[in-house]
């Protein structure tokens, strides 16, 4: 289910997203704020789920938006979160994003982040993994961002083709 919120001016201001997996009687509640008329950022993900996915788009009737950055703060803290896949249209991970994440472990990133902020990833698993589907020129250039960010010496980082 997807609501939208509509602002005075026409224009989606937020837009929250909620997923129910039968399977593992789990919910998912995500919250997206726009920053144009095609674009959101992943605000917040309240979950009880081991595994989020941060999607390329996400539709709201019969409209798309592309999922192009992860705000600051959205995923710190979370106890159960043991993998993350980031979509390809995210450019941008905020300061903090996921910090204190400490069963965080497998992290795929499937586009160029070309903007990480400080601490995003501090603080995860630092035994985890980060993999990144890139050029070898943008899978360097994300991984040096990440880097900057601030994150144990020892995540591992791979280049998926």
């Amino acid at each position: 289910m997807a609501e939208a919120t509509i602002g005075t001016d026409g224009a989606v201001e937020t837009i929250t997203v909620t997923a129910t997996n039968a399977s593992k009687t789990s919910t998912t509640n995500t919250e997206y704020t726009a920053t144009s008329t095609k674009a959101v950022t992943l605000k917040d993900v309240d979950t009880t789920k081991t595994s989020v996915t941060v999607p390329a788009t996400v539709k709201v009737g019969n409209k798309s938006f592309k999922v192009t950055a992860i705000a600051k703060n959205a995923l710190s803290g979370n106890k159960k979160i043991t993998k993350v896949t980031i979509g390809k249209n995210v450019k941008k991970i905020g300061a903090n994003a996921f910090k204190g994440d400490k069963k965080l472990k497998t992290v795929e990133i499937k586009g160029v982040v070309k903007t990480v902020g400080k601490n995003a990833f501090k603080g995860i698993n630092k035994n985890a993994t980060i993999t990144i589907k890139a050029s070898a020129k943008n899978y360097k250039k994300t991984v040096k961002a990440i880097k900057k960010s601030g994150i144990a010496k020892t995540v591992k980082f791979k280049r998926a083709k």
